[in-house]
């Protein structure tokens, strides 16, 4: 495989044409008050950051990992296994946590985006959230959780093509929202720059979008579902059906583009560190590019140094010196990052496809530094805990030790994850979502709250 470097072809829409010639009839790029990230959300976004890393610091799971509530509920209690509630549409959506961390977010195939407590697994009333769109296949898009002065926003894009920004009350945002991209958006929305918007869409199309919903530039591309992940100069990184990664500046420009084997649905995850980004293709290689293109390591060579393994749909997560990833194989996989070589061998076996993404702890009481595979300049590594989902039914606990995996806990669901990937909150909880049309909540019960006087 070979990179090759590109201009692409940047394609201006109306609405950006518009803002340029300064128009009236035609709706105007505006970044009067942008929406910024959110700083204080435990999990804001599809795994978690903007380089999507999948993996949080200073967390500590729970050891016995138990139900803490399910959505919608069964029987008397809200972790009951009558589950006599109609359930609702598949969650192949991941759940985003709000600013404060008292609620998530996550949308169905029925439509609905749902805002739920994280305290109970209830579902907020009509009236502090609801929205929902009629459309075949619903939401499957990860929401994007952002905040601006006046409060917390919320971006997702739906099945029916259109990129939505929503007040934290589930209604649009001011001015021109929604934008109408086209194509069903399974791809996660990343913010960039000035408040702009990006994501990636089924018809070959990537778009930014201003702060008041008017498009900023669209690029043409393969079909993608693959959510961006992101340079500390705005660049974004993201695969497509085509069996491209490409790199999209902020200008609305392609800088470059990356040949994988096979077409790429997973996210690739951009290493700071080392300036690089990992991405997966359904070929089943990994490959470690180097930002502007090439291929790290030998340029004859793929950078996975082991055999090819199934098909991958999860996104790969990085923490430290190892990339865990999942595949239709049914095996999670920890490779290190600096060489491509196992870093278990065998592999973390489950019953099941693995296409959910996997989520990361770090224990550790500081940031760790970052790892930059320099045999002086790399700090010791933590201890890890890989949390992923298999379509054998259960949420797998695991614990890195460097060389070898342990299992800590199994959590059955008792119907496939799918495509939703964990998300953990500050106090150690563990929510997905499941093909079965349930949110679980995994971790310690609350405590009960202490009767008034």
């Amino acid at each position: 495989m070979r990179a090759r470097n590109r201009w692409g072809v940047l394609v201006l829409l109306a609405g950006a044409m518009a803002a340029c010639s300064g128009g009236t009839s035609t709706p105007t790029c505006s970044y009067h008050d942008p929406a910024a990230a959110a700083v204080s959300s435990p999990w804001p976004k599809f795994h978690h950051d903007e380089q999507n890393t999948g993996a949080v610091a200073n967390v500590q799971l729970p050891g016995t990992p138990t139900c803490r509530w399910v959505f919608p509920p069964g029987g008397a209690d809200s972790c009951s296994t009558a589950l006599t509630t109609p359930a609702k549409g598949a969650f192949a959506a991941s759940p985003v946590i709000s600013n404060d961390g008292s609620r998530i977010y996550i949308g169905s195939a029925d439509g609905t985006l749902y805002a739920l407590y994280t305290s109970d697994g209830t579902q907020l009333a009509s009236t502090d959230f609801s929205f929902s769109i009629a459309q075949p296949g619903g939401i499957v898009s990860t929401a994007l959780v952002a905040q601006r002065d006046e409060g917390e926003v919320v971006f997702v894009g739906g099945g029916n093509g259109s990129l939505y920004g929503l007040t934290n009350t589930g209604v649009a945002q001011a001015t021109y929202w929604p934008d109408a991209i086209g194509g069903f958006i399974s791809a996660s929305p990343s913010l960039v720059g000035e408040g702009t918007v990006c994501v990636d869409s089924l018809n070959g199309t990537f778009v930014a979008v201003c702060p008041n919903g008017v498009t900023r530039f669209a690029v043409s591309t393969g079909p993608s579902q693959s959510s961006p992940a992101q340079a500390p100069d705005g660049t974004l990184d993201f695969g497509a059906d085509d069996g491209q990664l490409r790199a999209v500046g902020v200008n609305g420009i392609v800088n470059w583009s990356f040949s994988a084997a096979g077409p790429i649905r997973a996210a690739p995850v951009f290493d700071t560190a080392t300036n690089s980004i990992y991405v997966a293709d359904r070929a089943g290689w990994v490959f470690k590019v180097i930002a502007g293109g090439s291929l790290a390591g030998r340029p004859d060579a793929k950078f996975v140094a082991f055999e090819q393994v199934g098909p991958i749909s999860s996104s790969p997560a990085l923490a430290e010196d190892h990339l865990y990833f999942g595949s239709d194989d049914g095996n999670l996989y920890a490779i290190d990052k600096c060489t491509g070589t196992p870093a278990w061998s065998p592999p973390f076996p489950t019953g099941g496809a693995i296409a959910s993404s996997p989520a990361v702890a770090i224990i550790a009481s500081e940031p760790p530094q970052p790892f930059t595979c320099s045999s002086s300049g790399s700090p010791a590594v933590h201890q890890r805990i890989v949390v992923v989902g298999s379509d054998d039914g259960n949420v797998y606990f695991l614990q890195d030790n460097g060389t070898s995996v342990a299992l800590v806990a199994v959590f059955s669901i008792g119907a496939p994850v799918g495509s939703s990937s964990p998300a953990i909150g500050s106090d150690g909880a563990v929510y997905v979502g499941a093909s079965d049309g349930r949110v679980y909540a995994i971790g310690e019960p609350l405590p009960s709250p202490t009767p008034s006087s």
